[in-house]
This record gives structure tokens, C-alpha cells and sequence, in this order.
């Protein structure tokens, strides 16, 4: 998984589940929506993990000296299958000037 590929989506973002795969029966949600779900089926002390504060903690990372103080969260990311147009053009860099100049020009 690469986190610079992914996204964190909005509350009021919209997004469409394959078939089998519906939250409350229904194709398409807000990210308030499911995160409200999952909300109400985790149990009161782990509900603070989706909350926007999170869990105050300190964490110890492989190769660190000391503990880091910081927040422990849940967060809904997207990872899209193909990068925005934008994104596949910065991240080329044998891609001629040209080309670059061709397609800003539309």
C-alpha cells in the first residue's frame, strides 16, 4: 500500500460500492454515513479512535531512540486504481516538455 497515493475523504464526499458490497442496503453514501456506522458498532472506548481528537498515546517506532507523543486515529482513505491526469504527469519525468506543453494546451 502506498500512502502518498491515498486520499482522505470528506464527510459530505459521496462514493458508489460494487454490487454485494452496499452499506444500509443502498449503492452509494456519504462519508458521514459510514462513519457513522462504524461508529455505532464499535464499543464506547474504541469509539474515540474515529473521533477527530483520537487517542492520546506515544509510540515507539523501529530505529527511533526515544517515544513520540502524538494521536492514535481511524481514518477512511481512497486509493484510486489510476492516478488523476495531473498526478500521471508530474510523476514522469522522461516524458518530454512537449507533450507536457500539448496537453496543458488542450
Amino acid at each position: 500500500m502506498d500512502l502518498s497515493k491515498m486520499q482522505e475523504l470528506l464527510p459530505n464526499e459521496v462514493v458508489t460500492m460494487g454490487l454485494g458490497f452496499h452499506i444500509n442496503n443502498r449503492p452509494t453514501s456519504q462519508i458521514s454515513e459510514i462513519q457513522q456506522i462504524i461508529n455505532n458498532r464499535f464499543s464506547a472506548d474504541l469509539q474515540i479512535l474515529l473521533a477527530e481528537k483520537g487517542l492520546p498515546c506515544q509510540v515507539l517506532r523501529l530505529g527511533s531512540p526515544k517515544w513520540k507523543s502524538g494521536r492514535l486515529r481511524l481514518t477512511l482513505l481512497f486509493e484510486p486504481d489510476e492516478p488523476d491526469e495531473v498526478e500521471s504527469l508530474t510523476g514522469n519525468p522522461d516524458q518530454p516538455l512537449d507533450e507536457i506543453r500539448r496537453l496543458a494546451d488542450g
